[in-house]
């Protein structure tokens, strides 16, 4: 599904993404629905900046996995072509049961809008709950992923105007 955000010089188009493990067309149609987004977006004169999220079941040491795999190969490749960026600073964003980490989840900004970007961190509050039993406590999982948190900045400061230079060529003529 497809957000955006609407500001006075820029469309903030944000979508997230669930990769099954199983899928494999998914890039071109991520690729097809961001252009079909871009034509409809072209009439507008703000600059437009696309955000992906999600769950890509992919796994490359560059975002911080542990291994990479053909799928996470094949995701670099398409992050590079499609010039996009990745925020991820190696945090993991899933746990297994058995405790382990992993990075499956990417937050991806094009060119247009990596200097908004802020921060990016994986959220560190628990994903499990304890609910109350008549036997005790049974802990609960909401999620094996942990929420991915970006901050952007949606009104920097832009020097419309560069600041004024001089330049004085008769520095070293002599005057009469």
């Amino acid at each position: 599904s497809w957000i955006g955000i609407i500001t006075n010089r820029t469309t903030i188009v944000i979508g997230s993404i669930y990769h099954s493990p199983s899928h494999n067309a998914f890039y071109d149609e991520i690729k097809q629905q961001q252009n079909k987004i871009k034509k409809e977006l072209s009439n507008h004169k703000r600059k437009t900046i696309f955000m992906l999220n999600g769950d890509f079941n992919s796994k490359h040491e560059i975002w911080g996995s542990s291994i990479t795999d053909t799928r996470g190969e094949y995701m670099l490749d398409w992050i590079g072509t499609n010039r996009l960026n990745f925020l991820n600073n190696g945090d993991y964003t899933y746990k297994k049961v058995n405790g382990e980490k992993e990075v499956l989840d990417l937050m991806l900004i094009d060119d247009n809008g990596q200097n908004l970007v802020v921060d990016w961190s994986a959220h560190t509050i628990p994903s499990t709950r304890k609910k109350k039993t008549n036997n005790g406590e049974i802990i609960i999982p909401f999620s094996d992923h942990r929420a991915m948190i970006t901050t952007i900045n949606l009104d920097p400061q832009i020097n419309e105007k560069p600041d004024k230079i001089s330049w004085n060529f008769n520095e070293n003529k002599k005057t009469k």
